[in-house]
């Protein structure tokens, strides 16, 4: 759908929101979540629930309320308790120096705790000034919640389906998951392990979980049905390959279109090819657009994660896997074993780079935006490698994940972007593999072999 379309299908339009959509106008910002409701307010004739979205909210609205809390208590809280743990190894530092009578010791620990202290009280001081976030917390909660109400009054939210219809429905999914039809077969395996490990869940509600998109996609085909000669909009920000046309590299996979086995499926059924699926950060492009009431913050939020993931996978990738093995080769090898000393330099690869987390917010100015990612790493087992006089050379194996941060800025008023910066960089030993000796007239003739070895090992 483009922007001028709108126009010509806005008084026969359907909008059925998914449960992810309603969930996460409690998770995104304050002004992404007034800006939102806004906009689902400009259409709310429009919307129409299924009651299984509408009973999966329920269940989870709750605990989303309950994180945001839990992130405002706890965030100052672990900032007080990790410089009060640090105060206290740091005087268990000095106590232990004092018997080597190292001079003023008690000057060093009064100043370091009067620091200490200082920290302890920005803190507190930062802790009194999210007041106001808090406050705006309450509304964002009131707004989403008074949004729901209006819809379950009006009569927008769909009655559930019969007991006979339950069971019809979850026979035909034992089908389509057998042969991996849409939607849905993509959690089967996961909402199966959910109820292993949660005995609570084990029960019928819970045992059924897993065909929730095909309960959703029932109720749609069934509001096609009643409404045949208007334009149905699902809107979900659920992208996995059981819904969506996914195209692009492996770590940067877009939604192109629903599937077409799920197309012609409404169309046989309903007699209508009028339906589209449309993620939140697509409808806010399009219908804010239409609005007239477009965000560019909102639109930046809704749309960070795609960006960052093609930013770090194509434009930047080789970049940053460079800075990554330029910092390793700056590791000193002598902390992870005290074998590894004169070594020769080690030859690192990476095996692969993936996002762990980003987070987007602004300056002070509120002109640039600013994405903090964190990067981790894993390389293919590196190879450290000493003469151990002339005849011998000892070889050993280090498998290493690193952690990098970096950080990508663009001015909001034209986008532009200002290039990666790299904050920080840390390391995990994966494993430390036994070292072996060999003769050096072999050196070469192993190291081929074990090369060879590994390749098949990982192509494997």
């Amino acid at each position: 759908m483009e922007k001028n379309e709108i126009g010509t299908i806005i008084d026969k339009l359907i909008i059925v929101p998914d449960t992810n959509i309603l969930l996460y106008l409690y998770k995104c910002s304050f002004n992404t979540s007034q800006n939102i409701v806004d906009l689902l307010g400009k259409v709310k004739e429009k919307i129409i629930i299924p009651s299984r979205v509408y009973k999966e909210y329920l269940n989870h609205k709750d605990e989303e309320q309950g994180k945001i809390d839990r992130k405002y208590d706890s965030f100052t809280k672990n900032l007080k308790k990790q410089v009060n743990e640090l105060k206290g190894k740091i005087n268990g530092s000095i106590s232990e120096s004092r018997k080597y009578d190292f001079p003023d010791c008690d000057v060093l620990e009064t100043g370091i705790g009067t620091f200490l202290d200082k920290i302890i009280l920005t803190i507190e001081k930062y802790e009194n000034s999210l007041s106001a976030e808090k406050q705006n917390k309450s509304v964002q909660i009131a707004n989403v919640a008074q949004l729901i109400r209006y819809w379950n009054e009006q009569g927008k939210i769909k009655s559930e389906p019969t007991i006979v219809q339950l069971m019809e429905y979850i026979k035909e999914g034992e089908f389509r998951f057998r042969y991996k039809m849409p939607p849905g077969y993509k959690d089967e395996e996961e909402k199966d392990k959910e109820v292993k490990k949660d005995s609570k869940k084990d029960n019928f509600e819970g045992r059924i979980r897993k065909y929730g998109d095909l309960f959703v996609w029932k109720e749609i085909i069934d509001i096609g049905k009643e409404r045949k000669d208007e334009y149905l909009i699902f809107l979900t920000n659920d992208v996995k390959e059981d819904w969506w046309v996914l195209k692009g590299e492996e770590n940067n996979k877009v939604p192109v279109s629903m599937r077409e086995e799920l197309r012609k499926e409404y169309m046989t059924i309903t007699g209508s090819d009028k339906i589209e699926f449309m993620t939140l950060s697509k409808f806010y492009e399009l219908f804010s657009d239409y609005y007239k009431i477009c965000d560019i913050k909102t639109t930046l939020e809704l749309d960070y994660e795609s960006y960052v993931q093609g930013q770090v996978h194509t434009k930047y990738q080789e970049q940053i896997e460079e800075e990554i093995i330029k910092k390793l080769e700056t590791i000193d090898w002598g902390e992870i074993s005290g074998d590894f000393v004169n070594i020769i330099e080690p030859d690192i690869d990476i095996d692969d780079v993936f996002i762990e987390k980003i987070t987007i917010h602004y300056d002070d100015d509120g002109e640039t935006a600013i994405y903090d990612i964190k990067i981790g790493t894993t390389t293919l087992p590196i190879e450290i490698r000493k003469n151990d006089g002339e005849s011998v050379v000892w070889i050993a194996e280090v498998e290493l994940k690193g952690t990098i941060f970096i950080q990508i800025q663009r001015d909001l008023r034209n986008l532009d972007e200002s290039g990666i910066s790299f904050k920080s960089f840390s390391y995990d030993v994966l494993s430390n593999r036994d070292s072996w000796e060999i003769p050096c007239e072999m050196e070469e003739d192993v190291l081929s072999e074990a090369k060879d070895t590994l390749e098949d090992y990982y192509n494997h």
